[in-house]
């Protein structure tokens, strides 16, 4: 292709260049000269490369190859293939702890302890502290008849050691007359410099079985619940187990050298009417269930205690 247009353009070049030389005569060339020209045009060489011809540009001869190689556009597939995931989990580090051992026990703020030292039922509910738990305006424990006959037994059984409840400020900073703190009620034994914790108040974990948690005491008031209450009191030679729903604890609170302590203190709440009689069948008072109906919601009755506590020093709480 490079060839016949070199050659073609150096006829035209010849034959313009006639022309223009017939055309300074009268317009027309000679037959001689239109033979030279042709003469000139097969002689023009096969390739002007480096010939310096008419029609090179500098001298440098032909027209330049514009042939482009076309590109390899194949494009290699790529690997898909993927190995299997190694899913193997390396066994953690347990720093030398048994994996099965019991959990460390819940971590604490401060922990004072105290024991009720005073305890009644409460035989005028109307003036001392009682709650309305039935809604009809006044204020409610329909064990008052049973207040003659069992309060000189329970305050014997808090004197004579066979009844020990503690309860116990968590995360109450002294003085304690201000705060929010769980209040926790333990059972136990005299022992040591105050009072050993027994293990069945507490669960396995180490933590107290009855708490009454975001319990509050403003300006020494203090206020704790509604929570579940259970305890064992003894009566007539027998344990009488109350599980107290819906309890609210009241009173005057703080700390002293001692431990936490608490004044003026109410325990009111509700005990299944079918639990109470099954307790008392048990105890030298199994008479008093038919003096006692049920007077909340027709299933309940309700209670209302009197206490006061005094600081002590716990042993075996908090777990260590």
């Amino acid at each position: 292709m490079a060839r016949f247009l070199t050659k073609k353009t150096m006829g035209l070049l010849a034959a313009t260049a006639l022309l223009a030389a017939g055309c300074d005569d009268d317009g027309g060339g000679s037959a001689q000269e239109i033979q030279d020209a042709a003469t000139i045009r097969d002689a023009a060489p096969a390739d002007a490369a480096g010939g310096g011809g008419a029609g090179g540009v500098g001298g440098g001869g032909g027209s330049p190859d514009m042939a482009v190689a076309s590109p390899d556009m194949a494009v290699a597939s790529p690997d898909m293939a993927v190995g299997e995931p190694d899913m193997a989990v390396a066994e953690p580090d347990m720093g030398g702890l048994d994996p099965d051992a019991a959990p460390p026990p819940p971590p604490m703020g401060d922990v004072y302890g105290g024991r009720i030292n005073t305890l009644s039922i409460a035989g005028d509910p109307a003036n001392q502290g009682c709650r309305d738990l039935n809604g009809d305006g006044r204020a409610d424990n329909s064990l008052a008849l049973a207040a003659a006959l069992a309060n000189d037994g329970l305050q014997g059984a808090v004197n004579d050691g066979d009844l020990n409840l503690l309860p116990t400020a968590i995360g109450l900073a002294p003085p304690g007359a201000n705060g929010q703190f769980d209040l926790a009620l333990l059972t136990g034994n005299p022992g040591g410099a105050g009072y050993i914790v027994s293990m069945s108040s507490l669960n396995a974990d180490g933590s107290p079985r009855v708490i009454f948690g975001d319990t509050s005491v403003a300006g020494g008031a203090l206020s704790a619940g509604p929570g579940n209450f259970p305890v064992d009191i003894p009566v007539g030679g027998m344990d009488l187990a109350l599980d107290i729903t819906n309890a609210t604890i009241s009173g005057t609170a703080g700390i002293d050298a001692n431990g936490f302590f608490i004044n003026n203190g109410v325990i009111t709440g509700i005990i299944p009417h079918d639990a109470l009689v099954a307790a008392l069948a048990n105890t030298d008072f199994a008479f008093a269930a038919g003096l006692l109906p049920p007077d909340v919601n027709g299933t309940g009755n309700s209670v209302c205690l009197l206490f006061s506590s005094q600081g002590v020093t716990l042993e075996g709480f908090p777990v260590e």
